[in-house]
């Protein structure tokens, strides 16, 4: 898996918005300061890609596949990306796309409305992302950005 054009990708964004490389991407992405950052979306795809290169276990655990970014993807990772996924405004639903993006809204909320309602769902999602995150931090600071 080649993570090169969406890290490029992320990097023009972070260029554009003057914000600084090395932020962000080993961070959980629930923090209040990410879900307001403009390069969210980029930088979300970028983490993933560079998950199933460095983390594969843990990847798969928390992404479900390498390339399937909605469908039968793991639940945790829909939940945390709820507020990124699953905000109408943040994807832009008025654009061309708008039923696939209504799609992808509807899942993400699909899946947050299931994690917050069991409380042993959101402590196993706690725990993946703690795993997937710090084998991110261990395998990517040095290499990163």
């Amino acid at each position: 898996m080649n993570c090169e054009p969406l890290l490029q990708r992320r990097r023009a964004c972070y260029e554009k918005h003057g914000l600084p490389q090395d932020r962000l991407l080993h961070e959980k992405s629930q923090g209040h300061a990410l879900q307001s950052h403009p390069c969210l979306i980029t930088t979300l795809h970028a983490k993933r890609c560079l998950a199933f290169q460095h983390c594969e276990m843990e990847a798969l655990h928390y992404y479900g596949t390498p390339h399937d970014t909605m469908g039968p993807k793991a639940l945790c990772a829909s939940f945390e990306e709820a507020h990124c996924f699953g905000n109408p405004g943040r994807m832009k639903v008025d654009s061309d796309a708008a039923a696939e993006k209504e799609k992808i809204f509807i899942h993400h909320q699909n899946a947050k409305r299931r994690i917050v309602n069991n409380r042993n769902k959101f402590r196993a999602c706690q725990e993946m992302s703690d795993r997937i995150h710090q084998c991110l931090r261990t395998n990517l600071d040095s290499t990163f950005p």
